[in-house]
């Protein structure tokens, strides 16, 4: 798409979603058509709606997650899909299930995060979420808080829905910039958010501990065991979020060869190839394209975030990729730091 139609221009997102541009609306049946064809969709990408589901970038071969949410992101990816009963919201509405143990998914600033968490129930230590609700930056920035609940895993799509429909019926709609979750439950409170929730779903168990460590805040660049043994997965650093079109495609050259085809997106605008064999480590490495996309980035321009910019947005004032990325290489050249920024 970004080669046949976009000027080879292709952006990671901060939700782990890619964007194209330059796209012309004649060319749209037949972009839609390629997405559908491979398990993709721009639905959620803008609108009054459920945005995509953002989670734990390494989710399945993660060691140091609490169990694999894979399949719960896609059952309720599914059901908001295309759902016209949720496709009038208050304002956009942005979700993250991950139970990485490093925060990768930056629980605190989506509407609604299910974040790992443990609990003893009936004697037994079940492994589940805590639910946080009402994060979100722009002008008025507010950390969600957390409800004193523990969803068991089961009930995740039951309490997803449940929240949306108490934002789709109490949210507030007169004005826009004051629209999203975040002012409700700033207004409402825990308590009261809790106690409407269970309106919905009946009595839930109270909170449990949380096994959380060192917040990394999707940052994976190395290389790194996977859960799986003798397998490896390596984080690249993608300068401010843009590749071309060249480049996807010797990426994908790159990961069917050395690993099994698959490459996947971090909210830190970055990617990864997983599933590649110890051995073939170094030949990966060894590929001239990792010279510019690399797995040690200096420290400013290894976690330089860009947004779009006015080069694509019309909410933009000022173009910021370029931007981000001359003062993150001049920075790099100027200090030295030995932690990350």
């Amino acid at each position: 798409i970004a080669r046949d139609y976009g000027r080879g221009v292709f952006d990671i997102t901060t939700r782990q979603a890619v964007q194209f541009h330059w796209l012309e609306i004649g060319q749209i049946p037949d972009i839609f058509n390629r997405l559908e064809a491979v398990g993709l969709s721009s639905v959620g990408a803008c609108g009054d709606i459920t945005r995509n589901i953002v989670g734990n970038p390494i989710a399945g071969i993660d060691p140091n997650e609490l169990f694999d949410t894979s399949g719960i992101v896609k059952q309720v990816f599914d059901f908001f899909q295309n759902n016209e009963d949720f496709s009038n919201l208050p304002r956009k509405y942005k979700m993250s299930i991950s139970t990485n143990l490093h925060n990768a998914s930056n629980a605190e600033i989506n509407c609604i995060s299910f974040t790992p968490a443990v609990k003893v129930l009936d004697g037994k230590e079940k492994q589940g979420f805590h639910l946080k609700i009402g994060g979100g930056l722009s002008a008025r920035p507010f950390l969600a808080q957390t409800l004193d609940v523990f969803i068991e895993p089961e009930r995740t799509l039951e309490v997803a829905i449940a929240v949306t429909t108490i934002f789709r019926d109490y949210g507030y709609r007169e004005k826009r910039h004051l629209a999203r979750l975040k002012f409700l439950m700033a207004d409402w409170g825990p308590e009261k958010f809790l106690a409407k929730l269970q309106e919905y779903t009946g009595p839930l168990p109270t909170r449990g501990e949380e096994p959380v460590g060192e917040w990394n805040a999707g940052y994976f660049y190395g290389v790194h065991d996977q859960r799986q043994e003798g397998l490896k997965f390596l984080g690249f650093n993608v300068p401010v979020g843009r590749l071309d079109a060249d480049e996807v495609f010797e990426l994908a050259r790159i990961s069917d060869k050395y690993g099994n085809g698959e490459i996947r997106t971090c909210n830190s605008q970055n990617l990864i190839i997983p599933n590649v064999q110890a051995e073939n480590v170094d030949a990966l490495l060894a590929e001239p394209i990792f010279k510019r996309i690399t797995i040690k980035p200096n420290s400013f321009i290894g976690h330089a975030v860009s947004c779009t910019g006015i080069e694509y947005c019309n909410l933009a004032l000022v173009e910021t990729k370029e931007r981000m990325r001359s003062i993150a290489l001049e920075l790099d050249e100027q200090i030295q730091l030995d932690v990350p920024v």
